[in-house]
């Protein structure tokens, strides 16, 4: 069993409307306690990461993102704009349309698939 724990963490939880120390225990790849206060207690053969203070909160979601697809892939691409936002800790996000619905249809209609309308 692998036992991760990160300690000396800044938690953010807007659920809770907690934002204060903390530390996040971590069992083969889950969150199985969130620990809140500057003392944790941890279990024996934890391998203990101190992250000083940086920031740990669920996964963040961008409400509002502006990529290159369809019509403008030289911008940026789903697949590029999706890396970006995981590197910087989002988990998903909304992507907007880079082109107006005028020029959506014809897209779809030579793309074989049914209407969205």
């Amino acid at each position: 069993m692998s036992v991760l724990a990160l300690v000396n963490a800044r938690l953010l939880d807007p659920a809770s409307d907690y934002d204060g120390p903390g530390a996040l225990l971590i069992e083969n790849g889950r969150i199985v306690e969130v620990i809140r206060g500057t003392t944790a207690p941890l279990s024996s053969g934890a391998e203990v990461i101190d992250v000083d203070g940086l920031c740990l909160a669920p996964g963040l979601i961008d409400i509002r993102v502006k990529t290159g697809e369809p019509g403008a892939e030289p911008k940026e691409t789903l697949k590029s704009a999706s890396l970006s936002a995981a590197a910087g800790g989002v988990g998903d996000r909304a992507p907007m349309a880079a082109i107006s619905a005028t020029q959506v249809l014809p897209i779809w209609l030579t793309s074989g698939r049914e209407s969205p309308a």
